[in-house]
């Protein structure tokens, strides 16, 4: 999965801060749309920064968030819920699920700040005859009075900028079945943290708003994808020079988490995964099994 930052960048901004700090709810700008942004040929995520000033903070902040491809949810830096690989796969040349995040108890007084980091997924041409090869998100943002009263205070428009990250595609898949080919990360752009300061030094293009046609939307009904368990290796064997076999004792879906003290740069780790082995312990690539 490959992810990035998405930066709100409206004309409107000092605009809609400045309603906020007077007490009363923001209008956002007009417009709902997806988003899309291809970067060297490969499409990637955006992250959206916002600031939002909050006077009420007895009201109910609900986030909606209708992605074609994967998403993640940050307030403050800190991950917004569990779950992970959000939304559920769909037919997603047909549907695509909307998730609503309850943003209330990670929201403060004050400003805060609202990241959306984004990533394919399984919504490619390849997979799905996708019309773009993702990711497209539309967002939005609603405040929720004590007294019923409900006005939204944030939507996704053409205004919003974004940006690539560290993760990105190896471009030796199809992402046909047993084709996928994973996915670069890159050390070298890794952020010290998810701060506004941070963040504000980083060089950001604008996207682009893109018709979807024919794709109708639905909340998400079933349980959200979350880590079930923390699987760590049954055995570690190296069986050639700088070449090691990882055992994880079972077949699992899920992901490698790996440390590694500080390396040369340009220096690369290859990880190839397989869940067949001959006596020699050789294995087959995974478009071979």
């Amino acid at each position: 999965m490959c992810f990035g930052y998405l930066k709100d960048i409206s004309s409107n901004y000092n605009k809609l801060i400045s309603k906020k700090q007077g007490g009363k709810s923001l209008s956002s700008p007009e417009g709902f749309g997806f988003f899309f942004e291809k970067q060297g040929g490969i499409e990637i995520l955006w992250e959206s920064m916002l600031l939002l000033v909050l006077q009420d903070r007895d009201a109910t902040l609900l986030l909606h968030v209708n992605s074609l491809g994967y998403h993640e949810i940050y307030l403050n830096g800190k991950k917004v819920s569990e779950d992970v690989l959000s939304p559920a796969v769909s037919q997603l040349n047909k549907r695509s699920l909307s998730v609503t995040y309850d943003l209330t108890s990670y929201a403060k007084q004050g400003t805060n700040d609202l990241w959306v980091w984004l990533g394919r997924g399984w919504y490619r041409k390849a997979t799905f005859n996708a019309v773009h090869d993702g990711p497209l998100v539309k967002l939005q943002l609603d405040e929720i009075q004590r007294n019923g009263t409900t006005s939204t205070l944030l939507v996704t428009d053409s205004s919003w900028e974004g940006r690539g990250s560290m993760y990105g595609e190896t471009g030796t898949g199809t992402w046909y079945p047993h084709q996928f080919g994973g996915e670069c990360v890159d050390g070298r752009k890794a952020l010290p943290d998810l701060t506004t300061a941070t963040l504000d030094e980083l060089d950001w293009k604008p996207v682009l708003e893109v018709e979807v046609p024919g794709i109708e939307v639905s909340p998400q009904m079933c349980e959200p994808n979350r880590i079930q368990e923390i699987i760590r290796p049954k055995g570690i064997k190296q069986i050639g020079d700088s070449i090691w076999l990882v055992d994880m004792g079972k077949a699992l879906n899920g992901w490698v988490e790996l440390s590694f003290p500080k390396l040369p740069e340009g220096h690369r780790v290859r990880m190839e995964y397989t869940d067949w082995l001959n006596k020699n312990e050789d294995f087959k690539p995974q478009e071979e099994n």
